[in-house]
């Protein structure tokens, strides 16, 4: 049975998981896109294009807490709708600049410089409207109707990385211009633009600026020194241990969608066709997947879903290496595949609505987003240069040496959340 849910929460959820579907659709177009396009901007003729390539991918994680910084303050004192609303335009300008970039063909080196920022945009943008919209439903609404919410937002995530594959792939299939796409991407993005107008601003976001404007009614500096809502810090363990918890999900879509990728067409010789088809089928199986935990998280308490996927997990990160090496076909590794992201180290479902309501709420934009920059930053730069190499050198045990290490991490902050949680059950959310 689904959670009571308010007329305004019900719309609140439609505008921000529509907007998150558009988000990280032109996020991840690019990164499906790139099996085709890598060759015209990094081509191997051109001076080592393989990390360039790889550093054009992760800017995208990597301009991350510079957006974290801009924006975090801009959504703790504008308010979340802001914050939305303007990078959802910054990510249709970017694919805008990416639909009509030159190729290194015709204007050199000055192409991929161009790409690489318009990725880091990208990543920018999406940074602030995962952790916005998360926020927004957080503050717009209580447990457990909260993890549900929050979950269908993570989840239209998801379809929008499958409905990214699955063009990339038609796009394939038709032998069409890949600049088609990206134009796509566009019109995506100003229709998520326009829709979220629409929203109206977090009541408990709201609720705390008034609180924090009463204490402001006198001038006096030390009467606003006084105010509860300033004077409550971010606790640095809470943030560490979130960041830990955040570097899994990231670690576990790189080997997913990147390394696997390059395997298929490295070992097993698919062609780039080949490889989006095999993805989009993976993609389909990720959303199927998340029906199936959106209905769990009504049930079962989210570190009860997640302790249980992450101890699974493991069994497939053990198994990962010889199954790959003894493949001889697609569908041994889309298995593999499939295993890995029915049982993923994930904070969902329902885990960043209890990690996000452990921060002061005029602080927590800053906090969240900071957090999950860096995760992004650490996790995908990590994966992007040291697991071919590591497994080129180790065999391909060689990825036990990320994966094991991110796993153990991910469990250590979970169970620091869970104790934290039971502390704080009964209580009123930090403000």
């Amino acid at each position: 049975m689904l959670p009571n849910i308010s007329p305004q929460q019900k719309t609140a959820v439609t505008l921000l998981s529509i907007g998150t579907f558009l988000e990280f659709f032109d996020l991840w177009l690019y990164l499906h896109m790139s099996v085709k396009i890598n060759d015209l901007f990094f081509p191997p003729s051109f001076k080592h294009s393989w990390l360039l390539s790889n550093f054009a991918l992760c800017s995208a994680f990597l301009f991350r807490p510079i957006g974290a910084i801009i924006f975090g303050w801009i959504g703790d004192t504008l308010g979340r709708k802001a914050t939305i609303l303007i990078t959802t335009s910054m990510m249709a300008m970017s694919c805008a600049v990416i639909a009509i970039l030159p190729t290194y063909e015709y204007i050199g080196v000055l192409a991929p410089i161009i790409l690489t920022i318009c990725r880091g945009v990208q990543g920018i943008a999406s940074l602030v409207e995962v952790a916005g919209a998360r926020l927004y439903l957080l503050e717009s609404s209580k447990p457990p109707t909260q993890f549900f919410l929050i979950f269908l937002v993570s989840a239209s995530a998801t379809f929008g990385r499958f409905a990214a594959v699955g063009l990339a792939s038609l796009i394939e299939l038709l032998d069409l211009s890949w600049r088609i796409a990206f134009m796509f991407g566009v019109v995506v993005a100003i229709v998520g633009t326009v829709a979220r107008r629409a929203l109206k601003e977090a009541s408990n976001f709201s609720n705390a600026r008034k609180r924090l404007i009463s204490y402001m009614s006198d001038s006096s500096k030390k009467v606003l020194e006084k105010s509860p809502l300033l004077r409550r810090p971010i606790n640095k363990s809470s943030l560490l241990f979130m960041t830990l918890a955040s570097m899994a999900p990231n670690t576990c879509l790189f080997f997913l969608y990147n390394y696997s990728a390059d395997f298929l067409r490295s070992k097993l010789g698919l062609t780039p066709a080949e490889v989006l088809n095999h993805n989009s089928i993976l993609g389909l199986g990720e959303v199927l997947s998340d029906f199936a935990l959106g209905y769990l998280v009504l049930k079962f308490h989210p570190f009860r879903i997640i302790i249980t996927r992450s101890v699974l997990h493991l069994v497939v990160i053990f198994a990962a290496p010889f199954v790959l090496s003894n493949a001889q076909s697609p569908v041994s590794i889309l298995i593999l595949q499939t295993l890995a992201m029915l049982f993923a180290v994930d904070v969902e479902p329902g885990g960043v609505a209890i990690f996000y309501t452990k921060f002061p709420i005029l602080k927590r934009f800053r906090a969240v987003g900071m957090s999950f920059a860096m995760a992004g930053a650490i996790s995908y730069t990590l994966c992007a240069f040291c697991m071919k190499p590591l497994t080129d050198r180790l065999g391909l045990c060689g990825m036990w040496v990320i994966l094991i290490p991110v796993w153990i991490n991910f469990n250590i902050a979970i169970f620091y959340f869970a104790k934290l949680d039971k502390k704080t059950r009964n209580n009123e959310d930090i403000m």
